[in-house]
Parts: structure tokens; C-alpha cells; sequence
């Protein structure tokens, strides 16, 4: 995992992320603009979680359905 850069937006940070966490064609992701850099991943059987950026603590956020926000880093 990179040390994200500051000049980054929340949405590359977390696109980032995803690209080096996820193997390419395992997933889809779909925006979600209720959140900064908000994306929903899911995958081929269709479990789904919300990445995030956390604007306040500066942290990648996962939030899978009916869990709350943990970090990620």
C-alpha cells in the first residue's frame, strides 16, 4: 500500500486504492457522491462495501452494508 500524496483528491485516493488492492475485472465500482471520494465495490457475487476518504481524520474508510465506517489506513 503507497502513502497517498497531499495534492490528491479524495476520489484518486481511494480509485488508488482500489487499483492496487482489487484485481482488475474481480469487481465493479460505481460512484457514490454522498460521501467524499465515495465508491461502492462489488463484487462478482455480489457483496458490495463503500470506500471512502474520512475528511476530518484524513483516512481511507470502508463501510460494508449494516456496519458502521472502519478505517482502513
Amino acid at each position: 500500500m503507497s502513502v497517498s500524496s497531499v495534492n490528491e483528491t479524495p476520489s484518486q485516493k481511494v480509485l488508488k486504492f482500489i487499483d492496487d488492492n482489487f484485481v482488475p475485472g474481480s469487481i465493479t465500482v460505481q460512484e457514490c457522491t454522498l460521501v467524499p471520494g465515495g465508491q461502492i465495490v462489488r463484487d462478482k457475487s455480489g457483496a458490495e462495501m463503500l470506500l471512502f476518504w474520512n475528511i476530518e481524520y484524513e483516512c481511507l474508510m470502508k463501510a460494508e452494508p449494516g456496519e458502521q465506517g472502519k478505517r482502513v489506513y
